[in-house]
């Protein structure tokens, strides 16, 4: 297990953050599918509440409802019931992928990342409409066939009264509940996602961590704060989901044998100021290299030359670690920058030739493979293809001697 560093701290730190304004208040009021709350139910409602919903149950009622917010036309809560007999309107909900369904519960169906759906219940006939969470409810549904769940689980329930006017719509008012859901949450930045798996002990974030660790790079002072501790010279890392994702299982550049040498070159190359931190396709890059030389033993490359050679160009020109990374090729990443690696390393072999140090240069087409149109779009001429002789005429002539 990795050590990381407690970041627990009071949620009201986070509000105290707001401005006087923002903490006193949400401006635009609290509305419910734009209407303004009129009511809403407290502590001290909810014994009344509870009372008689124990009395519903006792009368056998089969589901039940707690209100939280209220308005002209509709009543915000939770609602107690059975996942069968929902409705999906198939206009606007996403598709229902029964192998994504397989995936998503191959490892089981845990009830609190799956058991809180969001339903639209119309008290005037009484459709209940699943805006949200269509394959969790199903899931449920698999599971409560099989005996593994209770009949009835809780259900985020927006319900439209029975005295509202018949001019609104059910099915519109999910529709819209569901882009909101669909289009407005924050997406976890890739610094999120990847200190998430080190806390949740996801094996190949572990993994990774470790290599990061051992290779001196961090992913920025809000996360994994620790990394930043580990050693004398830790540079950032940009692209860390990227890094993640390939560490393990990319057989190229095997990142997981070749990280700690190829981060210590890079760091010889640039001092902080000129290279405070590296693009994962930088460090892909150069690992590809070091990977080929494991891999092809007439492979002439040295590190320390690279290094050289990389230190040479940031005098002549200013080359630093963002130059090398770009243009790259749709699909091969870790091939362009090695690319551009190895002809900066061609070119200080070539420099080093005019002050009579003999150094062999690297054919880059005979280990890097990249495509015509790339090589074409950074200068490199393509050879004509060898057209061959047409010998038909003259084999056919000696056929009918």
């Amino acid at each position: 297990m990795v050590k990381t560093i407690s970041s627990l701290y009071p949620i009201e730190n986070d509000w105290k953050s707001l401005s006087s304004n923002l903490r006193n208040k949400i401006d635009a009021g609290v509305l419910i599918a734009g209407e303004r709350i009129t009511k809403f139910y407290t502590l001290e409602d909810m014994a009344d509440i509870l009372i008689d919903v124990a009395e519903q149950i006792k009368n056998g009622a089969k589901e039940i409802f707690i209100p939280q917010f209220e308005t002209e036309s509709f009543i915000q809560g939770f609602m107690y019931r059975t996942s069968r007999g929902q409705k999906i309107d198939s206009f606007y909900n996403r598709t229902f992928y029964p192998k994504h369904f397989a995936k998503l519960f191959e490892n089981g169906y845990d009830p609190v990342l799956a058991s809180i759906g969001d339903l639209v219940y119309d008290a005037r006939n009484g459709i209940c409409v699943n805006f949200d969470a269509r394959h969790r409810t199903v899931g449920n549904i698999a599971a409560l066939e099989g005996g593994q769940v209770p009949e009835n689980q809780w259900f985020n329930t927006l319900m439209i009264k029975s005295t509202a006017c018949k001019t609104i719509d059910a099915q519109k008012i999910a529709c819209s509940y569901f882009r909101a859901k669909a289009e407005t949450p924050k997406q976890l930045s890739p610094e999120e996602k990847f200190a998430a798996a080190v806390r949740s002990e996801d094996p190949n974030a572990i993994r990774t961590y470790n290599g990061l660790e051992q290779a001196g790079l961090h992913i920025g002072p809000t996360y994994l704060k620790e990394l930043l501790k580990e050693h004398d010279d830790p540079r950032k890392v940009n692209g860390i989901w990227q890094l993640a994702k390939d560490y393990s299982t990319v057989k190229s550049t095997s990142m997981n044998k070749n990280l700690v040498k190829a981060v210590e070159a890079l760091r010889s190359a640039w001092n902080k100021t000129e290279g405070s931190e590296f693009s994962v396709y930088l460090i892909m890059g150069m690992c590809y290299l070091l990977q080929c030389n494991r891999m092809h033993s007439d492979f002439e490359f040295d590190l320390g030359r690279m290094v050289q050679a990389l230190k040479w160009k940031n005098a002549q020109i200013g080359f630093v670690p963002n130059n090398y990374i770009s243009p790259r090729a749709n699909g091969k990443a870790a091939e362009s920058v090695a690319f551009h690696l190895l002809r900066v390393y061609n070119e200080y072999a070539q420099y080093l030739w005019t002050e009579s140090i003999n150094v062999p240069e690297i054919s880059i087409s005979d280990y890097v493979k990249l495509p015509d149109n790339f090589l074409a779009q950074v200068g490199v001429p393509i050879p004509e293809p060898i057209e061959e002789e047409d010998y038909s005429e003259i084999d056919e002539s000696l056929e009918t001697v």
